[in-house]
């Protein structure tokens, strides 16, 4: 991954409902669980916010001042067809720009991803990965 800047915007911990993408550790991940805190009568609420890897699925926990700015990062769904299947990546074509590269399969569709199979594939934070077959 490149050191560009990941595009997205700001958003504040106590925003991050379920199911919201941000960055985590710089890794961009789905929240699963948020719990807010009152510290006290003149104390500011605390964020304690669940979440999930999206490439890898590895659980992350992080807590931070209700008010405190996290990256939420730009999603992009595309379509596209597997040209090869290589272990866990597969060679991925674009089905709009023709343009072609490799992409991660996701764990959970591994068994379903088939050579020729149209797929919905998605661009986080400069990684491309295979999410669902249709």
């Amino acid at each position: 991954m490149s050191d560009a800047p990941i595009e997205g915007q700001q958003i504040e911990a106590k925003d991050c409902k379920k199911g919201v993408f941000i960055m985590v550790e710089g890794i961009p991940c789905r929240v699963t669980n948020l719990q807010i805190a009152k510290t006290g009568k003149h104390g500011h609420s605390k964020a304690r916010v669940d979440s999930e890897g999206i490439f890898d699925g590895k659980k992350r926990v992080f807590i931070q001042p209700g008010d405190a700015k996290v990256l939420s990062p730009n999603v992009d769904k595309r379509e596209g067809q597997i040209l090869s299947i290589e272990g866990d990546s597969a060679q991925v074509m674009d089905t709009k720009t023709y343009e072609t590269f490799y992409a991660k399969i996701l764990d959970e569709i591994k068994g379903t991803v088939k050579e020729g199979a149209e797929v919905e594939y998605w661009v986080v934070a400069e990684q491309k990965v295979v999410m669902a077959v249709h």
